[in-house]
């Protein structure tokens, strides 16, 4: 009796397991996550809906960026433990804004099993960025296991495009009829017309610490080289974290009325002071 006891009690205690079924279980079975940032938006506000990648960005405006993480190690007590470095460089190489930092570290709930992280970065492209495209870098770090993974999101600026130059000069001098307006190849005009001019100065030294500083004058001459009209002279100067390669600059001449008819001329200079140089240019025009 105790023997048959013995028996029914082993019996209770036995499970059978259908091979075949176990088979199809093991082949249903979902395999673990990789460790990844498995999605990269650009958001239309900080918490707002994604846009396209290829939008554009203008210099001024702040671009909201949202990463998810999924994959992480679950430790003792289901800890996650992840952080990360984000990188952003504009087309040049050099950072528009600076390095940031983050981690989380918690302890999920049972109700927390689809939970995933999520990184939120909003750099603002400088005012002066120039064209081209922009990289943010995300690296993120599982310090449970550990392993490290990164995404790129290149952001496209439309802005200035002023070719650098190696040493002081001018690009763009124009003279138009309006404010922004589109430059007269013969550069006529008429007593009592106001000019407009425009221009950019580049390839003045710039510091390790992005300082620069220029001097520039402006004078109205005829056509003998003497001066009608002294503009105020202008200073820029500066330390901006992302280096500033170009320098915009516009004036207003209006002239008199009773002004002759004949050849005139704007006399431009610069002088770089850190970087110890000078550049001159003229710009002639005619009064008919």
């Amino acid at each position: 009796m105790a023997a048959l006891m013995t028996l029914a009690v082993m019996l209770a205690g036995s499970v059978y397991t259908n091979p075949a079924e176990a088979q199809r279980r093991q082949r249903n079975k979902k395999p673990p996550k990789p460790f990844s940032i498995t999605q990269a938006d650009i958001l239309d506000s900080e918490n707002g809906y994604p846009i396209p990648l290829d939008s554009d960005f203008f210099p001024g405006e702040t671009v909201h960026l949202r990463f998810l993480v999924d994959g992480y190690s679950r430790g003792e007590f289901d800890r996650v433990w992840i952080t990360w470095r984000i990188d952003s460089f504009g087309p040049s190489g050099d950072r528009f804004v600076m390095a940031e930092t983050g981690s989380v570290d918690t302890e999920l709930a049972p109700q927390d099993k689809n939970w995933r992280p999520i990184i939120r970065h909003s750099p603002a492209i400088p005012d002066h960025a120039e064209e081209g495209l922009y990289t943010v870098t995300v690296r993120v770090t599982d310090e449970l296991k550990p392993a490290t993974v990164e995404r790129k999101v290149a952001i496209r600026v439309r802005g200035e495009s002023v070719a650098p130059g190696r040493e002081l000069t001018i690009r763009r001098f124009v003279l138009t009829r309006t404010e922004g307006g589109a430059p007269y190849e013969q550069a006529l005009f008429g007593p009592g017309d106001t000019i407009w001019g425009e221009f950019f100065i580049t390839g003045y030294r710039l510091t390790e610490t992005n300082s620069f500083d220029v001097h520039a004058t402006l004078q109205f001459l005829d056509n003998e080289g003497k001066v009608l009209f002294d503009f105020r002279p202008q200073d820029e100067q500066g330390a901006p974290f992302y280096p500033r390669r170009w320098l915009p600059a516009t004036f207003r001449l209006d002239l008199d009325k009773a002004l002759l008819p004949g050849r005139y001329q704007i006399a431009l200079r610069i002088n770089d002071r850190l970087g110890e140089q000078t550049y001159e240019e003229r710009k002639p025009f005619w009064v008919q």
